[in-house]
C-alpha cells in the first residue's frame, strides 16, 4: 500500500521495471508459455512462433517475414541464439532456452531492439499528476479570456474512504509508471511533479505543458462521490471555449484513453464530461485531458487504487490510449492540433 508520502522515485521505477520489459510482444506471453507449449520446434505453427521470430528479428538474428511458420530460416536464428546465449545447440527452442533468454533479457547481456521502442520517438508527452502534498486556496484566473472568473489554485484532492491514502500519491505513482512506458517507446516525457512537496497551480501545470510544446497531455486524478457505491472511471474533456482549436484532438484522446483503460483495467465505463471550467484546459494550448481513474468514496475501489499492481494496470490502459490516438492520428492533425 502506499503510504501518504511518496516512495523515492528510484524505487518506484525498480518496481515498475517489471511492468516495462513485459510490453515485448513476445513477453506479453511469458508466463503462461510453458502451459501453452514448452517447445518449438522445426515446421510447428501458430502465434508463438510469430512471438519467436519476432523476439529473434530484434536481436538482429533473423531477417524473414514473421510468419508463423517455424522454417530453416527460424532454425538457424535460434541455433545462433543458443550459441550465443551459451546453451545446448540444438536449434529447438524450449525451457531452457526460453529461460536463459529472458534471464540475458534482463540482465542486459541482450538488449532486443523492438520496433515498438522506437513508435513514439520525436513526441513529447505530457503528465500532469494531479494534486500536491499542500493545497493552495489562493485564487487564480479560471480563463485566459476572462481574468475575473476565478478558482482556486490547487485543492487538496480527495482520501480513500476505507485506506485514508491521498489521490495525490495514487496518482504520482501511475503516472511515473506510465513515464516509464512511454519513455521505453522513445517518447520524451515531461511531469509536472516527481514528488509531492511541490506547489504548482492548475494554470500553472498548463503553462508548464505549452512551454514544453507538448504534442498531448493527460491529468490523472481520482474521483469521489457522496455516494459511497458510485464506481466507475471517466473522462473529463474541453468543450473547446478557450481554446477551440484543441477540442477535436482533445475529444479523440479521450476516447481512446477511457476505452483502452477500461478494457485493461475492467472499471466501468462512465459517460465523458465536456468541460467549460477547468482551468488547465482553459490554458492549454495542447490536446488535453483528465482521467478520473475511479472514486476513493468506494471501498472497493479505493483499495484496488492503492494496489501497486492495479496502479501498474492503470498505467498501461493509459499507455495503450495513447498509442492508439497516435496511430490513428492524421499528420495534419498532429501538426495543428485539431481539424482545418
Amino acid at each position: 500500500m502506499i503510504k501518504r508520502a511518496a516512495k523515492p522515485i528510484s524505487l518506484l521505477l525498480a518496481a515498475l521495471l517489471a511492468v516495462c520489459l513485459s510490453m515485448g510482444a513476445f513477453s506479453e506471453g511469458i508466463e503462461d508459455w510453458a502451459d501453452e507449449q514448452p517447445s518449438l520446434k522445426l515446421w510447428d505453427e501458430g502465434e508463438l512462433v510469430a512471438r519467436l521470430q519476432y523476439e529473434l528479428a530484434a536481436c538482429g538474428l533473423y531477417r524473414g517475414e514473421q510468419s508463423g511458420v517455424f522454417d530453416g530460416a527460424t532454425f538457424r536464428a535460434v541455433k545462433a541464439l543458443q550459441e550465443r546465449l551459451g546453451v545446448a545447440v540444438d536449434g529447438v527452442y524450449g525451457p531452457k532456452t526460453h529461460a536463459a533468454y529472458i534471464s540475458a533479457v534482463e540482465t542486459g547481456e541482450l538488449t532486443p531492439d523492438y520496433p515498438y521502442m522506437h513508435e513514439l520517438e520525436g513526441l513529447i508527452i505530457g503528465i500532469d499528476p494531479g494534486h500536491q502534498h499542500e493545497a493552495d486556496l489562493e485564487l487564480e484566473p479560471s480563463s485566459p479570456l476572462n481574468s475575473e472568473l476565478k478558482k482556486i489554485r490547487m485543492t487538496e484532492g480527495s482520501v480513500g474512504v476505507r485506506t485514508g491514502v491521498n489521490e495525490q500519491s495514487i496518482n504520482l505513482a501511475v503516472a511515473l509508471c506510465l513515464a516509464s512506458l512511454l519513455e521505453e517507446r522513445g517518447a520524451t516525457v515531461v511531469l509536472t511533479r516527481t514528488d509531492s512537496d511541490v506547489d504548482l497551480s492548475n494554470m500553472e501545470r498548463a503553462e508548464l505543458m505549452n512551454e514544453a510544446g507538448v504534442d498531448i497531455w493527460v491529468r490523472i486524478h481520482c474521483n469521489f462521490s457522496t455516494e459511497d457505491d458510485t464506481a466507475g472511471a471517466r473522462v473529463l474533456i474541453p468543450a473547446g471555449v478557450a481554446n477551440v482549436s484543441i477540442a477535436y484532438n482533445s475529444a479523440r484522446l479521450g476516447y481512446c484513453i477511457i476505452n483502452e483503460f477500461c478494457e485493461a483495467t475492467g472499471a466501468v465505463m462512465l459517460a465523458p464530461h465536456f468541460m467549460t471550467d477547468q482551468t488547465g484546459f482553459n490554458w492549454s494550448r495542447y490536446p488535453v485531458v483528465t482521467l478520473e481513474m475511479g472514486y476513493l468514496s468506494n471501498s472497493v475501489s479505493d483499495l484496488k487504487l492503492c494496489s501497486e499492481a492495479y496502479q501498474m494496470t492503470c498505467a498501461e490502459g493509459i499507455f495503450h490510449g495513447i498509442i492508439s490516438y497516435f496511430e490513428d492520428l492524421d499528420p495534419i492533425d498532429h501538426e495543428t492540433g485539431g481539424q482545418d
